[in-house]
């Protein structure tokens, strides 16, 4: 019924209806950049960038932008950021989706079939650091013991085998301190 703000006309749309939810944000379709598809809205929980916890990452399909949207549920829309040029490694072309794993760290798919980690320029978390506490310690340790075997999308599961075992013990032992 809505693109963004604005009503499709559908049939059987009522674009005044109650229980529709506007987006946290929107934008005009351009051409400077060439802006046309907001691609996915994903919430930054993960610890490698302890900056960004709770701000909501999203993309542009044809400009390839990079945004970080700060939200609080009592003062709405604080800022949009471009991020775009604070991006390293490989650029991101045509992204289609979002999504995050079990550590909360964000991923953006492509339609070429490539998908790209969000990580920071320099990485301040171990890997190890289960909890995000900022140190490898004896809490770690009797998390990954505690999640030992079989999981899915348990933050323990350090390599994303699916398993806690032996792999992710050796990397709280690497990074201890």
């Amino acid at each position: 019924c809505l693109e963004g703000v604005e009503c499709t006309g559908y049939s059987g749309c009522e674009c005044d209806d109650p229980a529709l939810v506007g987006p946290l944000w929107a934008y005009e379709h351009s051409l400077e950049p060439e802006r046309c598809s907001v691609i996915g809205a994903q919430v930054y929980r993960g610890c490698s960038m302890p900056s960004m916890e709770g701000l909501v990452v999203t993309t542009d399909m044809c400009s390839n932008e990079l945004f970080v949207l700060e939200w609080s549920p009592a003062e709405g829309l604080i800022d949009v950021m471009n991020m775009t040029d604070a991006l390293a490694g490989p650029s991101m072309s045509i992204p289609t989706v979002l999504g995050t794993d079990s550590r909360g760290e964000i991923y953006i798919g492509q339609f070429n079939g490539a998908i790209l980690k969000l990580v920071p320029t320099k990485p301040t978390q171990k890997t190890g650091d289960i909890n995000c506490d900022g140190a490898v310690d004896v809490t770690d340790l009797l998390l990954v013991i505690g999640a030992w075997g079989d999981c899915d999308g348990c933050s323990e599961d350090i390599d994303g085998d699916h398993q806690v075992a032996v792999t992710e013990l050796l990397q709280v032992i690497a990074d201890w301190g």
